[in-house]
């Protein structure tokens, strides 16, 4: 169960989000109405360019991978700039949700945090990715950089999507409407608590 627990990076996000959830924001920082405003815009672009660059990575990613039982490992669209897009846009999604909730300085440990958990998952990907594809892995590693972007990559690699965006929307719907109910939520939870605190 605990291997389970950590190969789902639960852990990542969980502490984040009981803090989120449950602190008030106004007990640790109660910023001026305008910076409050601020933050919510900030924090609502940052989950949307977060979200937005996860359907991305979802068009290049899923059952599709495999062809007459061959596995295949993707190098094209998102994955010729970084190769974890879906954990950068996690991540991304995770900040903008601590800005909105006006936990802007809980950004740097969550950071450091999720960037070290994630690089023991991705050290182990690597090592099964290097074992099953050989060289042709290795090369790739060479020229995509894991968390730092390679833009001059992208416009090198010939991108075929193995999904339509229709399809990507209706598989990742389920994080759309989590990501909206989460921000609603967020949003009355502070301003509710206001009240009181």
């Amino acid at each position: 169960m605990i291997d389970r627990f950590f190969r789902k990076r639960i852990d990542i996000y969980t502490p984040f989000g009981v803090v989120v959830i449950f602190l008030p924001s106004t007990l640790v920082w109660r910023g001026s109405a305008k910076s409050e405003v601020l933050l919510y815009v900030v924090g609502v672009m940052v989950v949307g360019i977060g979200a937005l660059f996860r359907f991305w990575a979802a068009r290049y990613c899923g059952k599709r991978l495999k062809h007459n039982d061959v596995k295949r490992f993707v190098t094209c669209g998102p994955y010729s700039v970084f190769r974890n897009p879906l954990y950068i846009a996690n991540i991304m999604m995770t900040c903008g949700f601590l800005l909105f909730a006006q936990m802007w300085w809980l950004l740097p440990f969550f950071l450091f945090y999720a960037f070290l958990r994630h690089t023991l998952v991705v050290r182990r990907e690597e090592k099964s990715l290097e074992t099953e594809f050989g060289d042709e892995y290795r090369d790739y590693k060479r020229r995509v950089h894991r968390w730092l972007p390679s833009l001059f990559n992208f416009f090198r690699t010939e991108h075929k999507p193995l999904y339509r965006w229709r399809d990507v929307l209706r598989r990742e719907s389920s994080y759309l409407l989590v990501a909206s109910v989460a921000l609603v939520f967020l949003f009355f939870k502070n301003n509710l608590l206001d009240v009181f605190v």
